[in-house]
């Protein structure tokens, strides 16, 4: 199978694709004409609700992997040095009081 060949099946299967979109929007339309006026505003106002409860769900759980991210266990993980103490259990240099000072 030669660069043309393959060229010409990418382009084949996004025509095919692209009419496949078409096709399912056109039924949907249909479809969203046949139902009444009240109910397509029901369905309207209960897909808005919808939306708000996972827009609330996804800000919840992006929060959430945030602070995993920044407040996670990367504290608690064993020394990769060996018997040194770590530099969080140490006390302050900074904080001492010295008699220069």
């Amino acid at each position: 199978m030669g660069l043309k060949e393959f060229f010409e099946k990418v382009v084949e299967k996004r025509k095919r694709f692209k009419e496949m979109e078409d096709e399912a929007r056109m039924q949907q339309r249909v479809q969203e004409r046949m139902k009444p006026a009240t109910q397509r505003e029901l369905e309207m106002y209960l897909n808005e609700e919808n939306e708000r409860v996972m827009k609330k769900q996804l800000e919840y759980y992006k929060k959430k992997k945030k602070e995993e991210m920044w407040h996670g266990n990367i504290f608690k993980q064993p020394n990769i040095f060996g018997n040194e103490k770590s530099i969080f259990s140490q006390k302050s240099i900074l904080s001492e009081k010295r008699a220069w000072s």
